[in-house]
């Protein structure tokens, strides 16, 4: 797949990263039972600032990749301090 859509919402409460393809897409419970690196590391991230992760895939249909993180966290400088 070599198209994707990177969106960022500024919101009042929070700042949300959202990442879009109309890929192969996978299977999202398998990849949680398989514990990857890649999303373990991203939930991990976006749990150290109370922030929410969700991701949404169905083979053949693509997947959809959402980082909300509270407004608050970014503007304590937390993840400038963190390496987030």
């Amino acid at each position: 797949m070599k198209q994707f859509a990177v969106e960022v919402r500024g919101r009042e409460d929070e700042v949300q990263l959202v990442v879009s393809d109309a890929g192969a897409g996978f299977d999202v419970q398998e990849a949680k039972r398989n514990r990857g690196l890649g999303l373990v590391s991203i939930w991990e991230r976006v749990h150290l600032v109370q922030g929410r992760f969700t991701v949404e895939s169905e083979r053949g249909r693509g997947t959809r990749i959402v980082a909300a993180i509270p407004v608050q966290a970014v503007n304590n400088g937390f993840s400038r301090r963190n390496g987030i």
